[in-house]
């Protein structure tokens, strides 16, 4: 009896696999992993946020509430890299950044000079926080030491790690110290971005 022959399955090499479509952002996680947002696609939905993450808006505080799966904690993370700027993400943001130009010429005319600067040079630092947060002050320094490390200032955050940080005042002259060293190495900006924010109210 002939043997019944199956037809198998070609997938292009430029298939994104379920992982991108599937697997949740984490923006803490998903920091040093551009590749886990490679498969972004910014929509005009997104064009507010991302400008105003950017300080392209006048308000430089501010909530956002939007259904699960609307694609904030994916904006937010993009917006992280765009603004650290690292090597290791620059594959990645010129992707983007074509594809933002699309849905808005002028803020993807701002993400490419960023990435395309002087080496060295447009670089922020970015403080991710996710969700609950027993103490803010202590996630808050943990987290900024976190990004002075994936920016290669390890021994610029040596005076920062001896700090205490456990109330909001400590918190404060925390910041402030940071503001300095970040000034003095021309980091342009500092950006504290808290995903998942509710999850804090609810407890």
């Amino acid at each position: 009896m002939p043997r019944k022959q199956t037809r198998s399955k070609i997938i292009h090499k430029d298939t994104f696999s379920s992982e991108h479509f599937l697997r949740s952002i984490n923006i803490e996680f998903d920091a040093e992993y551009p590749e886990r947002i490679e498969h972004f696609f910014p929509t005009t939905k997104s064009i507010r946020l991302l400008k105003s993450i950017l300080g392209h808006e006048q308000e430089r505080a501010f909530f956002i509430i939007a259904p699960y799966g609307s694609g904030k904690s994916l904006t937010a993370t993009y917006a992280l890299h765009l603004i650290e700027n690292k090597s290791v993400s620059s594959e990645m943001l010129d992707t983007i950044s074509q594809r933002l130009s699309k849905a808005d010429k002028e803020l993807g005319e701002f993400a490419l000079r960023r990435k395309r600067g002087k080496r060295g040079k447009n670089k922020g630092l970015v403080i991710p926080l996710y969700g609950h947060c027993s103490n803010i002050s202590e996630s808050l320094k943990a987290s900024a030491l976190q990004a002075m490390g994936r920016l290669k200032l390890g021994r610029e955050a040596k005076p920062l790690e001896e700090m205490p940080c456990s109330s909001i005042e400590e918190a404060i002259n925390f910041l402030r110290r940071l503001k300095k060293i970040a000034q003095s190495k021309k980091i342009d900006r500092i950006t504290i971005i808290w995903d998942e924010f509710g999850r804090n109210i609810e407890k």
